[in-house]
């Protein structure tokens, strides 16, 4: 028999308030509760691609140096999740690295060269004032775009944009008409298709230009990502395509879809990034077993597509407290980019994967057949893990009571 707040813990937890016999959680509950150790079972996280022999600590320098800029300000906060699983002299090492990483946000970075591209850019200036910076996780606002519809994407011509139009993904940049009087729309019809190097990604990538402004004697354009996500710049840190370079683009298209999982976004990244669970997700999408058997130790998350190309950029943490991932990658012929975006519930444990992969070409009914069975495979080990977590939670608690009413 439950005491009154043993049965509160239960109610918070499970729903109910008592325990039945007859009940098929209860009784695995009770088996449960026998084996378990009395703990409280929260840390799902853990870090990804540890090498045979390999040093926890080793895979997280790498991680750290591999961060992108715009998360420098959340390297504190990172390290802090990683300090449990580090030994003490290496817990200064980390932190060091966070403040030299820290450090270097604050200069101006050159973009190297891009081999694989003839449009070069020039080292890129002090970034501007005006909003609409690097967001290629703003996959609701500004989802992918097949390369086919990059002219049908909503935008503003020949006036300034209102506030709704810069929050409704037909827009970009808001500019406050008492603060800068003098703002107007530059003379170009919207949309542009663009390339524009992006040194987070390490790549010359395609933009759609949606916005144009000439604001305090700069020029300033707003663009979304074709692979999803925005940012801005000057002008002429943009490249606009001709129309005969846009007609030999090859035709493409993005794989993206939302998966809702009753599961905490810590459970989910688990099985996201853990070890654990990279042999089950592998049969999803190799299920004759051709990958390496090491093909995970240097990935950032348990999925892989074999023509992706090589890796310029990968990164995987939390960003402004949503769990993100994206792997960038670049071959002779097409830029792959991997995103993958955990969104919690304000009101339940459920969490949303946002799923944005691409671009393909003609193998795109193929690999969205196989996203579609892995992202299923990632909910249904979500959930499990979630439903076990649970129970452990449920178990330590009631026992830390009945020992503090000993």
């Amino acid at each position: 028999m439950l005491n009154p707040q043993q049965s509160a813990i239960l109610k918070d937890i499970w729903g109910f308030d008592r325990l039945r016999p007859n009940q098929e959680r209860t009784c695995f509950a009770a088996k449960v509760r026998k084996r378990l150790p009395r703990r409280d079972p929260h840390a799902f996280r853990g870090v990804r691609g540890l090498a045979e022999g390999e040093p926890r600590e080793s895979r997280a320098r790498e991680t750290v140096r591999n961060l992108p800029r715009y998360t420098c300000l959340e390297l504190p906060n990172f390290a802090l999740k990683l300090i449990p699983i580090m030994t003490h002299s290496s817990r200064a090492t980390l932190m060091i690295l966070c403040l030299a990483m820290t450090a270097s946000c604050s200069q101006n970075e050159t973009p190297a060269e891009n081999t694989q591209d003839s449009v070069m850019q020039a080292t890129p200036t002090v970034p501007h004032e005006y909003g609409g910076w690097y967001c290629p996780d703003n996959l609701g606002g500004f989802p992918a775009v097949d390369i086919l519809d990059w002219s049908a994407v909503p935008v503003v011509n020949g006036r300034m944009a209102t506030q709704e139009e810069t929050q409704n993904g037909t827009s970009l940049i808001f500019v406050d008409a008492d603060k800068y009087p003098d703002a107007r729309p530059l003379d170009m019809k919207m949309p542009r298709l663009a390339r524009f190097f992006n040194v987070q990604s390490d790549k010359n990538e395609l933009v759609i230009v949606i916005q144009a402004l000439a604001i305090s004697n700069d020029s300033i354009v707003g663009f979304r990502y074709l692979n999803g996500g925005n940012g801005s710049a000057r002008l002429n840190e943009v490249t606009l395509l001709a129309d005969d370079e846009i007609e030999r683009l090859a035709p493409a298209r993005f794989v993206q879809f939302n998966v809702p999982i009753q599961a905490d976004a810590d459970a989910v990244w688990s099985v996201l990034t853990s070890d654990e669970f990279s042999a089950t997700l592998q049969a999803t999408f190799d299920p004759e077993n051709a990958l390496e058997p090491d093909w995970n130790q240097s990935a950032e998350v348990n999925f892989n597509y074999p023509e992706s190309g090589a890796i310029t950029r990968a990164f995987a943490g939390d960003v402004w407290g949503s769990f993100y991932i994206q792997i960038d990658c670049q071959s002779e012929q097409n830029q792959y980019v991997e995103k993958f975006l955990l969104s919690r519930s304000q009101t339940s444990k459920e969490t949303t994967l946002s799923i944005t992969c691409g671009p393909y070409g003609t193998d795109f009914m193929a690999q969205e057949s196989i996203l579609e069975k892995w992202a299923a495979e990632v909910k249904k080990l979500s959930e499990s893990l979630q439903f076990q977590s649970d129970i452990a939670r449920w178990t330590w608690r009631i026992d830390s009571l009945q020992e503090s009413d000993c």
